[in-house]
């Protein structure tokens, strides 16, 4: 099997736009035939997490990113082997919210996570007017029932109450009291540093897999995963931030914005020096894989007629 330079090298006059447009063509259809590869090993993935969300009764596993918009494009290492980059997302939508909460050793688990009922709130209507306390995209989750269902020895690694006299969830302690020892694996991944060599505890958790070989139409395929495990809540979509449903637009269709509106957004930890730990951070992870795939046509057609 030729080495990774020698299958994608060609030697090509650049001076000429012939031979510029040979060379395009030519790493065009090697790219293709990669993408066309490591398909398989993508549906393995697929399954993989449809598979592991029966076992996380609290939270919505999706596979996000480039392999979960279907726009991934191979990494070939230099053995011929696949580095493959998976995001994977757990969310749990809002209102009602389980918490994190775990018993010491030695104490009864509950067999259920204790409930509280949250709603956004980016100060925007509030009778201070501190519009500015929030950068833009970022918003604060207040309490608004239930509090008591956590114990009192537990509140404060999730909650904060502020001079309006609202409850808060503290992002940074909803999102780093999650252990790890919660998730069994997907993909058969480990953690890339041990949990007690971490200085402080992760955003995201980031796993490998070790390499494994895959047969497509009797090549054997090599192949190694990264896993990176992200934790959010999903919430409304922030009309208040955001003129996305109403602006005039040739793209995307209507449909397709009332869809993606309707999903809601996601809010995942946001540090800062005004208002760290609460801050959460708005993104629009499951509103870029709507808008992928209704393009997605476009992009096979294009396929289509280059073959």
């Amino acid at each position: 099997m030729a080495s990774l330079p020698q299958e994608f090298s060609i030697k090509l006059d650049i001076r000429s736009t012939e031979n510029l447009d040979k060379r395009l063509l030519f790493l065009m259809d090697k790219a293709a035939k990669k993408v066309k590869e490591i398909k398989p090993v993508l549906d393995y993935v697929y399954q993989k997490v449809i598979d592991y969300r029966k076992q996380r009764p609290y939270d919505t596993v999706t596979v996000v990113g480039s392999v979960g918009n279907e726009l991934y494009f191979p990494e070939v290492m230099p053995d011929s082997s696949y580095l493959v980059e998976v995001d994977v997302l757990y969310h749990r939508e809002l209102p009602d919210v389980y918490l994190p909460v775990y018993s010491p050793p030695g104490e009864t688990q509950r067999k259920t996570p204790p409930l509280v009922t949250v709603k956004l709130d980016y100060f925007l209507d509030d009778e201070h007017k501190v519009v500015s306390t929030l950068p833009i995209g970022a918003c604060l989750i207040e309490i608004t029932s239930n509090i008591y269902e956590v114990d009192e020895s537990q509140r404060w690694k999730f909650f904060k109450e502020l001079w309006n006299g609202k409850t808060y969830l503290r992002s940074l302690g909803y999102i780093c009291l999650i252990p790890r020892q919660e998730d069994p694996s997907i993909l058969g991944e480990i953690e890339i540093e041990p949990l007690e060599k971490v200085k402080m505890v992760p955003l995201y958790r980031t796993c490998r897999t070790n390499m494994d070989t895959m047969k497509v139409d009797g090549k054997e395929i090599k192949f190694k995963i990264l896993v990176d495990k992200v934790f959010a809540l999903k919430g409304t979509w922030p009309h208040k931030l955001s003129d996305f449903q109403s602006r005039e637009k040739k793209w995307p269709e209507t449909k397709v914005v009332d869809s993606i509106v309707q999903d809601g957004c996601l809010l995942t930890h946001l540090t800062s020096l005004v208002a760290y730990p609460l801050q959460w951070k708005t993104t629009f992870a499951l509103a870029e894989q709507q808008l992928t795939t209704s393009f997605l046509f476009i992009r096979n057609f294009c396929s289509f007629c280059s073959n």
